[in-house]
């Protein structure tokens, strides 16, 4: 059940990366320039308070290199990145 679950948001996640790749080629087209959504725009636009909670958090009671070179390094990809990248290794684990 599980296995199948994860599956299942993997390729979610992975339609979603390919919907937003699609978003960012119309732009692209219609504009000129290629325009990413980066996950932290997205995350920010969601719920600002819990992206500055979670680098207070970090910073403060972990260690602030956690935060300057892994989290603050994943929230300045491109969101299909991300989004494709989480679904292909649930995908993976829900194959198995």
């Amino acid at each position: 059940m599980t296995k199948r679950v994860l599956k299942v948001l993997g390729l979610v996640l992975l339609t979603t990366a390919l919907v937003l790749v699609i978003m960012e080629a119309y732009g692209y087209f219609r504009d000129g320039y290629w325009q990413s959504y980066l996950l932290g725009q997205f995350w920010y636009s969601w719920s600002p308070g819990t992206l500055n909670l979670t680098q207070a958090i970090t910073e403060r009671y972990l260690h602030w290199w956690l935060w300057d070179y892994g989290i603050g390094q994943l929230v300045i990809w491109p969101l299909w990145v991300t989004a494709g990248g989480l679904g292909l290794v649930f995908y993976l684990i829900g194959r198995r």
